[in-house]
């Protein structure tokens, strides 16, 4: 009797050990289980936040870079061509210029000694005023109040709106013609000082100003340009430009 009991109370022990054992286990491996979640959950968070981090990143750059060509943009637009404008001038420039201009037009009275057609003569005989014109005109021309001289080809000219017939391109070439009226079409100056005098000029709907015995420069002008003998103000220009610079007894202005 004696000896069953102690033998059921082995049995009882052994049993509580193994399910401490059992318990111990079970609780090691849940907490090493539950150890590498939260490692991998933080290396997760980690890579996540290394990506944002990342992304943040490019994001900044692309900033950085639109930043950039929005200044590129704005610089080139500052010094392009972007402003259109109209001046009214009481003197005439001096021009040389040797390019493509779309169309010259002048009117004169006085009939100029010799005007060459392909080496021909162009005969003006029995006419008090001629208005000649040069269309696709490629070659000098130079021009002041004085008078205009071209020596270059045209692809079309008119005399007093009479079209010359003749195969392919024209040469035409004359120096010192006094004229009553000027309009060079497509003229493209880099630099165009027009001197002092009085005037005025119109950049688009922003500035209208009065010039008074000032000194005018047109930087990359490019568009018409008009000398009228009979206008109160001779020459007129309309077109683009990248500045125009005035400085005169009252004010110094640069429009860019």
């Amino acid at each position: 009797m004696s000896e069953g009991h102690v033998s059921h109370q082995s049995h009882t022990r052994f049993y509580v050990v193994l399910i401490t054992i059992v318990i111990g286990v079970i609780f090691i491996v849940l907490m090493l289980d539950n150890n590498k979640n939260q490692s991998l959950s933080g290396a997760l968070a980690g890579t996540v936040g290394d990506e944002r981090q990342e992304k943040d990143t490019v994001a900044g750059d692309s900033s950085a870079v639109s930043g950039s060509a929005s200044a590129a943009t704005k610089i080139k637009a500052k010094s392009g061509r972007d402003l259109a404008f109209t001046l009214a001038f009481s003197d005439v420039p001096t021009v040389k210029s040797k390019a493509k201009i779309q169309s010259v037009a002048v009117t004169f009275n006085q009939v100029p000694d010799q005007i060459t057609i392909n080496d021909d003569k162009l005969e003006l005989s029995n006419l008090q005023q001629v208005t000649l014109e040069m269309l696709g005109y490629e070659g000098a021309l130079e021009f002041s109040g004085h008078g205009l001289s071209v020596d270059g080809t045209a692809g079309k000219i008119k005399v007093n709106d009479v079209a010359l017939v003749s195969k392919g391109k024209i040469d035409i070439a004359f120096s010192g013609l006094p004229y009553t009226w000027l309009k060079v079409e497509d003229l493209q100056m880099s630099n165009l000082p027009l001197g002092e005098g009085d005037g005025n000029v119109q950049v688009g709907e922003r500035l209208n100003y009065e010039l008074k015995n000032d000194d005018v420069t047109v930087n990359d002008f490019e568009g018409a340009l008009t000398v009228d003998r009979n206008a109160q103000r001779v020459l007129a220009l309309a077109g683009t430009t990248s500045g125009i610079e005035v400085s005169g007894d009252v004010l110094g202005l640069n429009i860019r």
